[in-house]
C-alpha cells in the first residue's frame, strides 16, 4: 500500500502546479484529503490529486 502513496511534491508535479499552491489547496480542502503520518513526512492517497 505505501508505493500508492503520494507526497505533495508528487502531487504537485501530476496537477503542473508550483509546490506552494498545491500546499495551500491541501491546506483549504484538508477535510477532504487524509493524510498518512510516516514519522515527519506526510503522505496521500491518489485520491487526493482528484480533490485538488
Amino acid at each position: 500500500m505505501e508505493k500508492q502513496l503520494l507526497t505533495m511534491v508528487h502531487i504537485a508535479k501530476q496537477l503542473n502546479l508550483a509546490e506552494s499552491t498545491a500546499r495551500l489547496y491541501r491546506d483549504r480542502f484538508e477535510n477532504f484529503n487524509p493524510s498518512v503520518d510516516e514519522g515527519r513526512k506526510k503522505r496521500y492517497k491518489p485520491k487526493t490529486v482528484e480533490v485538488l
